[in-house]
């Protein structure tokens, strides 16, 4: 049987870019930070250079689970991690709290668009972290993982 509609991504994809839109409204205009870039992990090597404060968006495979409803749509859920890099002033601390204040802004622009401008039915924060450095390290790093639930209908995973 093919598929009704191979003009569009598969859902999936539109979820996980809906969330890099969102995760780049962190502009400095009513957040602590203005981030410089958001990138969608493709399995290459990553190279952020001044680019800094920077998310990188890593969908976790395995994860998905789907929930066939009654509405005739299939309701599945993805975490992705988001992995926040933040440059460090050699021998200060204060990147801790940059990067708890990097942490927040994820959160705020989560909550503020929890919907992923209405790809996903939820988008929700599960748990965070941020992480030591060493006294020479010169880049530091929290990370956000966020469980997404969408659906697509039944025998179209793009619609």
């Amino acid at each position: 049987m093919a598929y009704p509609n191979t003009n569009t991504k598969p859902k999936k994809l539109r979820v996980i870019e809906a969330l890099k839109t969102t995760l780049e409204t962190i502009t400095g205009s009513g957040f602590k930070h203005t981030i410089k870039r958001v990138h969608l992990f493709d399995g290459d090597e990553v190279v952020l250079g001044d680019s800094m404060p920077a998310i990188v968006i890593i969908p976790e495979s395995g994860d998905e689970s789907d929930t066939r409803l009654m509405c005739g749509a299939v309701e599945h859920y993805v975490r992705v991690t988001c992995t926040i890099a933040s440059r460090v002033t050699p021998g200060s601390t204060q990147y801790k709290e940059d990067l708890h204040w990097l942490v927040a802004d994820v959160t705020k622009a989560l909550e503020a668009d929890s919907q992923l401008g209405g790809e996903a039915v939820s988008a929700l924060i599960s748990e965070d972290q941020v992480y030591d450095v060493g006294s020479n390290e010169p880049v530091a790093v929290a990370e956000v993982r966020v469980d997404i639930r969408y659906r697509h209908t039944v025998g179209d995973p793009s619609a």
